[in-house]
């Protein structure tokens, strides 16, 4: 499949995990954001539940974790045409061994095969909201077929000592 810059034609509206042809990840990783798209330690494809979980907004979520590294969620949204800007939302949380643990929110750059800059995140305990509105070089974040990937990484603030990621719910808005 091709894509096309602006919005000429193409859809607006809301996207959640259990779109058709998005997906989501559980990871795990000595790093956090790591150095490549997929966790070196474990990436584990969430199921149709799990999927369907995420994209409701209420109290039910998807743990990950580890005893010893850092845990991630990384989803993976079909979006088709490039839009003109794109605002992500996610609820959750993450835990570590810290003393400024929290939970953070990147994308994934396809031009530069980074994660890029901290798009937000929060030192809360509980279920908060992660936000980010993109509206520059939007194409840099979508691939060939479509795809934009976001990872939700629990950290620790200081000596890695294991953490827990907590996903409630996630959304793109395009």
């Amino acid at each position: 499949m091709s894509i096309s810059k602006g919005r000429s034609g193409s859809w607006t509206g809301v996207l959640t995990p259990n779109a058709e042809g998005s997906t989501a990840f559980t990871q795990i990783d000595t790093e956090t954001p790591p150095d490549t798209l997929i966790a070196s330690e474990d990436s584990s494809e969430y199921d149709a539940t799990q999927l369907n979980t995420i994209s409701v907004d209420d109290s039910n979520n998807v743990l990950a974790s580890s005893a010893t590294k850092y845990s991630s969620h990384r989803l993976k949204v079909k979006i088709g045409a490039i839009p003109d800007s794109m605002t992500l939302l996610a609820k959750g949380y993450g835990t570590g061994g810290g003393a400024d643990e929290g939970w953070k929110m990147y994308i994934w750059n396809f031009t530069t095969s980074t994660w890029g800059v901290e798009l937000d995140s929060h030192t809360t305990d509980g279920k908060d909201t992660l936000s980010a509105v993109i509206s520059e070089d939007v194409g840099d974040y979508v691939d060939e077929d479509g795809y934009v990937q976001v990872l939700l990484s629990a950290y620790t603030g200081t000596a890695l000592a294991g953490s827990t990621s907590r996903l409630y719910y996630f959304e793109l808005a395009i």
